[in-house]
């Protein structure tokens, strides 16, 4: 059998990436259970018994071995598929699905694996008939697509048909993407985006962090127990816990600053309450491991069992939402400032000035505080008109600062400038009245 090179293209690669660490997220936490199961610190209160509780465990972890090997499977034929041809597409999809079964067996416990390899390679199985069954209708024997070619003639066309498919391919997708990319943003980012995105931020080094935690916790309590001091082990496990959620804690806020500087969105209230939200959540689960695993120093050491600990995550926890929102806060007044500074300035030329300028500013176009900002005549006039023809003051305000999004500020100060504008066209039309009956007067005498 030919061993096909099958290149991923990068998309490819960082999605079986990801499908693969939620595979060893999954077998982390199944690991985790067998030791609550089976380490003798835990029982279950009720008539349910833990053969019955472990049996659902090694469902789960059966449901998520089936998905990572159904996807990897999907990826390879999805990018098999550029040969062309009936025979090459059967070999490679052959070949990489017994070598995405491998790796599926290596990702899993011994003790596991025992009772699945049947039914990953009976899922594996059933993933390539499909694939076959595909390939067969829709993909022609290499006999029929080239009838007449040579062996060097075969293999050449063949790498010229897989980069002139992988070239149709890459045009489809980037057809797509720029498609995508280039549509206007007709409206401001939503609570979802923006949360979306600092989820995303959040998590992209959780699995380093989760290590460094590990280590760092290992080495504190090495030195603790190499003191001699029996009691230093829970203070000891206790600051290690309060510094993890300390700095989880932390490290989400600035993963929403640094997703709200880059959508230029100021965080309110609503970014405070998830922050919060999802701090209490990391506070339970810190609770929880420290729980266990006091029940099993407890169990390893035959001491009294201590329930301390509650307390200093509670107040750990407390002090740290409090830094997190000062975060928060601070990126919401800088993004609010910038905004204002955009509004302000003027789109277009303004207009000029009645008024000589006075020598001592002249030349100067530095912005100092507390200076109005020059609404050109024909704006104010537009926005007359549109408040004639029944339009609201937000319709104003766009009108009058040539924005699209105008601020809760600019929208209550329409009434106002309006007001000004009337009154001071009404003096103007008065002023020249007056000087034109008074010229015809002098005409007369």
């Amino acid at each position: 059998m030919t061993n096909y090179d099958l290149r991923l293209s990068a998309g490819e690669h960082e999605r079986i990436d990801k499908a693969e660490l939620a595979l060893k997220s999954s077998v982390r936490a199944h690991e985790q259970m067998r030791e609550l199961y089976f380490g003798n610190v835990w029982t279950r209160v009720g008539m349910a018994s833990d053969d019955v509780s472990w049996a659902v465990e090694m469902n789960k972890l059966k449901d998520d071995v089936e998905n990572y090997v159904t996807f990897c499977i999907d990826v390879v034929a999805t990018t098999a598929r550029s040969f062309g041809a009936l025979e090459p597409f059967r070999e490679c999809l052959a070949q990489k699905a017994a070598d995405v079964k491998k790796r599926a067996f290596a990702l899993i416990d011994q003790r596991d694996l025992l009772l699945l390899d049947s039914h990953i390679s009976q899922v594996a199985s059933d993933r390539v008939f499909k694939w076959q069954n595909w390939a067969d209708q829709e993909l022609k024997p290499a006999w029929m697509t080239q009838p007449e070619a040579s062996p060097g003639d075969t293999e050449r066309n063949s790498e010229v048909a897989a980069k002139v498919e992988g070239a149709e391919l890459e045009h489809r997708i980037s057809a797509v993407a720029e498609n995508v990319s280039t549509q206007p943003r007709t409206r401001p980012p939503s609570q979802f985006e923006i949360e979306r995105y600092a989820n995303e931020i959040f998590t992209a080094g959780l699995e380093d962090r989760i290590d460094e935690y590990a280590r760092k916790q290992a080495q504190a309590l090495h030195r603790a127990r190499s003191t001699n001091n029996v009691g230093a082990h829970l203070p000891t496990l206790i600051q290690c816990k309060r510094e993890r959620l300390r700095a989880e804690i932390l490290i989400l806020a600035d993963a929403w600053v640094l997703a709200g500087t880059t959508y230029n969105v100021p965080l309110g209230k609503w970014a405070e309450k998830a922050v919060e939200k999802a701090a209490a959540l990391m506070a339970g689960g810190v609770r929880s491991a420290l729980q266990g695993e006091i029940d099993l120093h407890v169990a390893r050491t035959r001491t009294s069992r201590n329930t301390g600990g509650a307390c200093e995550i509670d107040r750990e926890l407390n002090s740290t939402i409090r830094r997190a929102k000062l975060r928060l806060k601070t990126q919401r007044i800088k993004a609010e400032r910038l905004l204002k500074s955009d509004v302000k300035e003027p789109r277009t030329a303004p207009a000029p000035l009645s008024k000589p300028i006075s020598p001592a500013f002249e030349g100067d176009n530095q912005k100092r505080r507390g200076r109005p900002v020059i609404i050109p005549e024909e704006r104010k006039q537009a926005a007359v008109e549109c408040k004639a023809n029944g339009g609201t003051n937000r319709d104003a305000a766009k009108l009058i600062y040539d924005t699209r999004y105008p601020t809760p500020q600019q929208v209550k100060n329409v009434p106002a400038i309006l007001r000004n504008y009337q009154q001071g066209s009404k003096r103007r039309n008065s002023t020249g009245s007056v000087r034109l009956k008074t010229s015809s007067k002098a005409q007369q005498k």
